[in-house]
């Protein structure tokens, strides 16, 4: 979140926050892009997210909270939405010239888990929510489309503003031309989630609770099981090793996806242009919101990064089709 929006945030603010949801105290939690805030209310833990209006408008987020509460009715684990006092999952507070979004939601039950705490079973439980996801949102109905597109992402439309590597945004603009002129149909594109990482869900007794739909966007199925692997093995610099990790990760993860849901051995083929999709959004979310010389995530993604980039290596050298057999 940029400071001059960060500063919007008052005690004023605050207060009307807690007004709304019949709370007296709040703990600050973080938060990169939104601002999040815990509570404790009725014997339960809750998050709420303060979203500026530079951000979301209020109709994306309140598509972002219709579509989790669709996947909750269908079954899925997700960290639920919860009313407002005034009896809405979407709150508004108006500023001068702009606005705070509010939205709060039942804390996910469980913990964080690191890369090394994946077994095959874990493995599969991850695949399979994010295969049973896609399969029940083919039938998910938003006519307005109010989340958008892929290539509609503001990190992609502004890229031009962030950087003026030309070389750069030539090859961003042809990765996505081409993924613009992939099929679409209702068994291989809709809403997904779009950042289903170890930071974005909870883990209790194996079993997963997702949460942060923040990012959820109309794009490929492919490109969620791209991002789930991009984020597993980002940080391993040694080929080989990236190799063996990759491997070892896809091939439980995948035996739990198709348990859930068929994607055709066509849409395996694409995972390279989406993991590469992934990589060049890093790199200018990088470019956009850290300084590099003080940030110790932006020097090592640049310095693993930066020559992958430039070179057009691929994210990791595999078949995946016969990888996932």
């Amino acid at each position: 979140m940029e400071k001059n929006i960060k500063e919007l945030i008052t005690q004023d603010c605050i207060s009307k926050v807690k007004e709304l949801y019949g709370i007296e105290q709040v703990i600050e939690i973080g938060g990169f892009e939104n601002f999040i805030l815990g509570y404790h209310k009725d014997n339960e833990n809750y998050i709420l997210r303060i979203t500026h209006s530079s951000h979301r408008n209020l109709e994306q987020v309140q598509a972002e909270i219709d579509w989790i509460n669709f996947l909750d009715n269908k079954g899925i684990s997700v960290s639920k939405p919860i009313k407002s006092c005034n009896g809405h999952y979407v709150e508004k507070i108006n500023l001068n010239d702009s606005y705070f979004i509010v939205t709060s939601f039942i804390k996910a039950k469980g913990n964080h888990i690191t890369r090394n705490d994946f077994n095959d079973s874990l493995l599969e439980n991850y695949g399979a929510i994010i295969g049973k996801m896609h399969r029940v949102t083919k039938e998910y109905q938003d006519e307005k489309k109010r989340r958008y597109r892929f290539d509609e992402e503001p990190i992609i439309v502004m890229a031009k503003e962030i950087t003026k590597d030309d070389k750069f945004l030539t090859k961003l603009n042809d990765l996505v031309q081409y993924l613009q002129s992939l099929p679409i149909d209702k068994d291989s594109f809709g809403l997904i989630h779009n950042d289903v990482h170890i930071g974005n869900f909870f883990v209790e007794n194996h079993d997963l609770t997702i949460f942060d739909f923040d990012d959820c966007i109309y794009t490929h199925f492919i490109s969620d099981i791209a991002i789930a692997l991009f984020y597993h093995i980002m940080f391993i610099k040694n080929e080989e090793e990236r190799k063996k990790r990759a491997i070892s990760f896809l091939k439980p993860f995948m035996n739990g996806y198709k348990k859930e849901n068929y994607l055709a051995p066509y849409w395996l083929k694409q995972l390279p242009y989406f993991l590469k999709l992934r990589e060049y959004i890093l790199y200018l979310v990088i470019n956009r919101d850290l300084d590099v010389k003080t940030s110790k995530f932006g020097e090592f993604f640049l310095d693993i990064y930066q020559q992958r980039i430039n070179e057009d290596i691929p994210f990791v050298d595999l078949d995946f089709t016969e990888v996932c057999k």
